[in-house]
């Protein structure tokens, strides 16, 4: 699969301050890297309502994405009280 990163996406990591959860979206990536689906990818949901986005949770925290054909895109990384109002 190939990955794309939004911008926003960019920005919300240079928030992050948690070394921890930086070496778990790490892993996340590489899982998503290697994987040739999304079924494939450990904790991926799908959001209701909304046929490409899916979220992965990581911790208290969850990375949205959105599907586009062979195309995953990264597009926030947010704190769980946050993410549905930001994202998609």
């Amino acid at each position: 699969m190939e990955l794309r990163y939004h911008a926003r996406f960019n920005r919300d990591l240079q928030r992050l301050r948690n070394p921890t959860l930086a070496q778990s979206i790490e892993r996340i990536i590489a899982e998503l890297k290697a994987a040739s689906s999304l079924t494939e990818v450990r904790g991926v949901r799908r959001l209701r309502g909304e046929g490409r986005h899916y979220r992965i949770r990581i911790g208290e925290h969850r990375l949205g994405i959105t599907q586009d054909g062979d195309t995953i895109i990264l597009r926030r990384f947010l704190h769980r009280s946050q993410i549905y109002r930001n994202f998609p």
